[in-house]
């Protein structure tokens, strides 16, 4: 009885311990939220997430151990999660213990290394072009009219999938497109060239004369009357259209149509800065990583104007 009695209090102390650091998370994810939202910073759900799963790891242990932190990245790489994920929660939490005001143990250079990428895929100017007879050539006039007004304005302006999605029949002000960019970009303008336009135009002339519309604001939608079209709905049809026109390029998506695109305009001697302001990214290193260049092409631009080459 005495032993009983005994376990008995050993879990109710334990049941209190537990909520008592329940409480105590509870209350770090509230100041970790305070942190974010007082400055503007975007994504704070996702923070929260990544902070919160962070925490729930360490159970009873110390939270604020280098410890603590080499376990919980240690699991993520054994679960299979890439270094670049990694790194980004890294810094993610690097940002949750400075809210809290809890010292960082790590010292700089001792984040996750990143692997590097394979080859990504990229479009060629040609074929971009066929992906655009592609497109314009589905069996269904309004559906191809839909197409090429997609594929047209993808391959003119080289915008995200989530871009697209979010562009209404209202964001078109000839010659203009208004675009939200993503990820903690702004609202940028972006010119349309002449047949961009009239592939818009014929579109939306489809659009307005559809009644009982899912989302009548919507610029793309599924099939003719359905809804604003999803993100998996947008890399179907791009999937469909590059099989088409004959590109056997695994994973090429919108993002090699975006790249081809930057790429392209940066041989033609647009500078890194034109196009940051262009494309409306926050920073100039971004455009860095849409710039695919061979490595054939570099030593021969290298060659072209290095004084050494040019010794006879």
């Amino acid at each position: 009885m005495v032993a009983g009695e005994a376990s008995g209090g050993v879990a109710e102390l334990n049941k209190v311990k537990g909520v008592i650091l329940n409480e105590r998370k509870n209350e770090l994810l509230r100041r970790f939220e305070d942190y974010l939202i007082a400055r503007n910073r975007r994504s704070v759900d996702r923070y929260l997430r990544i902070a919160s799963e962070y925490l729930e790891a360490c159970g009873e242990e110390e939270l604020f151990t280098a410890q603590s932190l080499n376990r919980y990245l240690a699991d993520l790489a054994r679960r299979g999660v890439g270094g670049r994920t990694r790194r980004w929660r890294y810094y993610i939490l690097k940002t949750f213990f400075r809210a809290v005001e809890q010292p960082w143990p790590f010292e700089p250079g001792d984040a996750p290394e990143v692997e590097e990428e394979p080859e990504v895929p990229v479009f060629t100017e040609e074929e971009m072009r066929r992906l655009e007879e592609a497109a314009k050539s589905h069996p269904d006039p309004e559906l191809a009219a839909r197409n090429y007004a997609l594929i047209r304005l993808e391959n003119c302006l080289g915008l995200r999938r989530g871009e697209i999605r979010n562009l209404n029949i209202s964001d078109y002000k000839p010659p203009y497109l208004r675009v939200k960019t993503l990820k903690g970009g702004r609202v940028v303008w972006r010119a349309l060239d002449p047949e961009t336009q009239r592939a818009l135009e014929a579109w939306i002339r489809i659009r307005k004369r559809k009644r009982k519309q899912a989302d009548p604001e919507a610029l793309f939608i599924m099939g003719k009357r359905g809804p604003r079209i999803s993100l998996r709905g947008l890399s179907a049809i791009f999937a469909e259209i590059r099989q088409r026109a004959g590109i056997d390029k695994p994973r090429a998506g919108f993002h090699a149509s975006r790249r081809g695109r930057i790429t392209a305009l940066h041989r033609k001697g647009i500078s890194g800065p034109t196009l940051t302001k262009e494309w409306g990214w926050k920073t100039h290193q971004t455009v860095q990583t849409y710039i695919k260049l061979s490595k054939k092409e570099v030593e021969t631009l290298i060659q072209k104007v290095h004084p050494y080459f040019k010794e006879t």
